[in-house]
């Protein structure tokens, strides 16, 4: 695993601990699906330096979408 690979990781981690705060109503473990689903849509673009702030953009929205239907 790369440096980068390693920024990235840690990255996402921190995406999924600042969404648990914002959606506590929602499970971690959910959160967690969410953020890994996003990540994956992404995979094999070739420039990553911005996958973090994609991955918390497409999951806060999809988290928003769903906190409102349990509404």
């Amino acid at each position: 695993m790369s440096v980068n690979e390693l920024d990235e990781n840690k990255a996402v981690a921190e995406v999924v601990d600042r969404l648990a705060e914002r959606f506590p109503s929602i499970p971690r473990s959910r959160i967690d699906e969410i953020v890994q689903s996003e990540r994956q849509s992404l995979e094999g673009k070739p420039i990553r330096d911005y996958i973090p702030v994609l991955v918390e953009h497409g999951a806060k929205a999809r988290l928003r979408d769903e906190v409102a239907t349990s509404a």
